[in-house]
């Protein structure tokens, strides 16, 4: 891994933690007073993490003498933000939140940009009156209500983000029109728990509470370029419990789920075979992050432990020790800049 690796991890106790990754030592710790803490994100530059809680988005400096208050806080959600990332230049970071919204951030400025509502339509009837069997009926009305996101991702185009939500849709919005351009519901109304796409765009994938996955090509052209090519008819059934995470690594050549089964496990999606079960975990193992060789990997799990992995071997290299209550994301970026 590289020198210039920057770690960090927070949960439940409150607290973001930056680790020195090849000693497993803490090197700084940041008070998150607002609430636990679901997601991270690092920026490229390396220079900022975002943090999303309930309902807020904080921005904190990286450095290690860096000030420990927020340098902004993003206002706006009603919910728990559940997924958050960067603009591949880090000019803006996108939300996810059980609000039922995306929303799209100036990395800069605290107000919302842009803002996408994760709705569904439902229909109602009315009967009408006049007894008896010669009643008529009324018309029937649509509602709209919003379904919570449960993680959303961006791109590599960088002109259309892919969420997955509660009700168990996998939607494609377009950021120039602001809409919704592709969706499918692979598994009824069983909840999506995370999303992913390759960083060569030829790959999406989703995985829901039944722990199953589900894979797509991208073909370019088709109607439905998202879903017209499913890798699997039938899903892959990837853990005896909830998926709680899927995560192409950067060469986009394995995929990591995580589970409430106490396993992560490192799919070569060429063979889609499991390369790797990583084991050591005593809980619920929420997120993972690769390094950008794709050689590494961190877990984040319930049992307080994040855990470093070499990918080549499958073996557990290092226990970062320190948390006091359920470890719940990581966010990693040791790329060379």
């Amino acid at each position: 891994m590289s020198s210039a690796v920057v770690l960090a991890t927070a949960g439940y106790d409150h607290k973001i933690r930056f680790w020195e990754a090849p000693t497993g030592v803490c090197a700084r710790s940041i008070r998150y007073p607002d609430s636990q803490v679901n997601c991270l994100q690092i920026t490229p530059d390396k220079q900022f993490l975002a943090a999303g809680g309930n309902p807020h988005v904080r921005l904190f400096e990286v450095g290690g003498n860096a000030n420990p208050n927020p340098v902004v806080s993003y206002e706006g959600h009603a919910g728990n933000v559940m997924s958050v990332g960067f603009q591949q230049e880090g000019k803006w970071l996108y939300t996810a939140s059980e609000d039922g919204t995306v929303k799209l951030w100036d990395i800069r400025a605290s107000g919302c940009q842009r803002t996408l509502e994760n709705s569904t339509a439902t229909s109602s009837s009315s009967s009408g009156g006049g007894g008896g069997a010669g009643g008529a009926s009324g018309s029937g009305h649509q509602h709209t209500s919003m379904v919570a996101v449960n993680s959303v991702v961006l791109h590599p185009n960088q002109a259309e983000l892919v969420t997955g939500d509660q009700e168990g849709r996998v939607r494609v919005w377009d950021l120039g029109s602001n809409r919704c351009v592709h969706e499918t519901l692979p598994e009824g109304s069983v909840p999506v728990r995370s999303v992913s796409v390759a960083n060569d765009a030829s790959l999406i994938a989703a995985g829901n509470n039944q722990a199953n996955l589900y894979v797509w090509h991208y073909q370019e052209g088709s109607p439905d370029a998202y879903f017209s090519r499913p890798v699997h008819v039938q899903p892959v059934k990837t853990h005896a419990r909830f998926l709680l995470k899927c995560a192409f690594s950067p060469d986009s050549q394995r995929l990591v789920t995580t589970s409430a089964d106490k396993t992560a496990k490192l799919w070569n999606v060429r063979k889609w075979e499991v390369e790797h079960t990583l084991k050591d975990h005593q809980r619920w193992v929420w997120d993972a992050a690769f390094s950008a060789d794709s050689s590494y990997l961190v877990t984040a799990c319930s049992d307080h432990h994040p855990r470093l992995w070499d990918l080549r071997t499958g073996d557990l290299v290092r226990t970062y020790q320190g948390s006091n209550l359920a470890v719940t994301c990581v966010a990693l970026n040791d790329a060379q800049t």
